[in-house]
C-alpha cells in the first residue's frame, strides 16, 4: 500500500513538474520547436536622449554608437558618437555637434573611423575617436546612409538626394571623393532610387557589390561584378524599399519595409542562397516594418518598429540561431518608437539602438 503510494506520488510530481517546464517555454518564444535563442535582453545607460542611428564595434570590448536628433530647423540638428570599452555595457561620449547635422552611419577602415551624416559633411577620427575632424565631401547636402571600403585604396558612400540616389567613390583611402557613375548612369540607375545599405564579396580578381534600395514600390539591388567600374539594377519586389542587406558566404538576408504608418504598413524579409544572384521571400509570420538584419554564422538578427497603434506589440526585435528555419521575438517594454541598428558583438551576443537614446544587450543561448 506505501509503495503505490509513494509511486502515485512521485508520478503526480514529474507530472507537474514537465508541465511547469512547457509552460516556462512557451512564454520564451514563438518558435513552433520551443527553441530557446535569446537568453536575456536588458536596458543599457547612454546618458542621452538623442536618437541613436549606428553601432559598431572593432572588437569584442571596444565599439561606437552614433547618432543625433533631425530637425525641420537645420541649425537645430545635433549629433552626438558615444563610446564603450567594456562590450556594451557603458557608454561615454566622445562627441556632440550643434553644427546643423546628425550621425547616420559609423564604421572604421584601416584604423580610421569615419562618420557619415544627413549633409554633405564627413567626420574622420585618427585617433580612436579622441579628436575629430570634418570636412565636405560635396557641394550639395546629401543623406548619406553608408560609407564602404573594399579595400585600402577604393571605397564607396551611397545615400540620397530628395528621391533619387547618390553613389561617391574614393580611390586614395577617403581623402578625396567624386561621383561614382557618370551623368548617363545617374539617370539609369539612381533616378528615383534611393541607396540604403551595401556589402560585397570577393570573386574572379575583383569585388562584387551588391547596394539595396529603392523606392516604396520597387525595391531594388544595384550589382557590380568589377569592384564598381560597371554597374547592373534588378528589382526584387514592387512592394517595399530594401534598407538593410547582411552577407555570409553564400547566403544572404535582406530587409525593408513598405513606408507606411497606418494599419497597412509592413515589412518583408528575402533569402539568397547563391550570393544574391536570386532572392525569395521568406515568412517569419510577423508583418512589423523592419528596419535592419545583422547575420553571423547561423543567427540573425531584425529589427523594427511597433505594429501601428498597437501597444500590445511592442518595438520589434526576433532572432533565429538555425538561418531562419524558426524566430523568437524579444517581448519586451523598453518603450521606443523604433529600433534603427542591431549588430554582433560576439557570437552570443547582440546589441540594438534606438530612438531617445534607447540601447539593450541581448545574450544569446549557447
Amino acid at each position: 500500500m506505501k509503495k503505490k503510494f509513494f509511486s502515485s506520488i512521485i508520478a503526480l510530481v514529474i507530472l507537474l513538474t514537465s508541465c511547469s517546464n512547457e509552460d516556462t517555454q512557451s512564454q520564451q518564444t514563438d518558435s513552433p520547436q520551443n527553441e530557446i535563442f535569446i537568453t536575456s535582453a536588458t536596458t543599457v545607460t547612454t546618458a542621452t536622449t538623442k536618437n541613436l542611428h549606428s553601432i559598431h564595434f572593432i572588437s569584442q570590448n571596444i565599439g561606437y554608437i552614433a547618432g543625433g536628433n533631425a530637425s525641420l530647423v537645420t541649425q537645430d540638428q545635433n549629433a552626438i558618437i558615444l563610446k564603450s570599452i567594456d562590450g556594451g555595457v557603458t557608454w561615454n561620449s566622445i562627441y556632440t555637434s550643434q553644427n546643423g547635422f546628425y550621425i547616420t552611419h559609423i564604421t572604421d577602415h584601416n584604423g580610421i573611423l569615419y562618420a557619415t551624416t544627413n549633409s554633405n559633411i564627413l567626420l574622420k577620427s585618427l585617433d580612436s575617436g579622441a579628436s575629430w575632424s570634418e570636412s565636405s565631401i560635396t557641394t550639395e547636402s546629401f543623406y548619406a546612409s553608408r560609407i564602404y571600403f573594399i579595400d585600402a585604396n577604393n571605397g564607396f558612400i551611397l545615400g540620397s538626394l530628395n528621391a533619387n540616389g547618390k553613389l561617391l567613390k574614393t580611390t586614395d583611402g577617403g581623402n578625396t571623393w567624386e561621383e561614382a557613375l557618370s551623368n548617363e548612369d545617374q539617370n539609369t540607375y539612381l533616378t528615383n532610387t534611393k541607396l540604403e545599405s551595401i556589402t560585397s564579396y570577393f570573386e574572379n580578381g575583383k569585388y562584387v557589390l551588391l547596394i539595396t534600395g529603392g523606392n516604396y514600390t520597387q525595391g531594388k539591388v544595384l550589382k557590380s561584378i568589377d569592384s564598381g567600374t560597371t554597374w547592373t539594377t534588378t528589382t526584387i519586389t514592387t512592394e517595399i524599399l530594401l534598407t538593410d542587406i547582411s552577407l555570409q558566404g553564400s547566403e544572404g538576408y535582406m530587409v525593408g519595409n513598405n513606408g507606411v504608418t497606418s494599419s497597412n504598413e509592413f515589412g518583408e524579409v528575402y533569402k539568397t542562397t547563391n550570393k544574391g544572384l536570386t532572392w525569395n521571400k521568406i515568412n517569419t509570420n510577423y508583418t512589423n516594418k523592419l528596419n535592419r538584419v545583422a547575420y553571423k554564422n547561423n543567427t540573425i538578427g531584425i529589427i523594427g518598429t511597433n505594429s501601428f497603434n498597437d501597444l500590445t506589440n511592442p518595438e520589434f526585435i526576433i532572432v533565429s540561431k538555425n538561418n531562419g528555419q524558426t524566430w523568437q521575438k524579444i517581448n519586451h517594454n523598453f518603450v521606443v518608437a523604433g529600433w534603427n541598428d542591431i549588430a554582433f558583438i560576439n557570437d552570443y551576443k547582440m546589441i540594438v539602438v534606438g530612438y531617445n537614446g534607447k540601447c539593450i544587450l541581448i545574450n544569446l543561448s549557447n
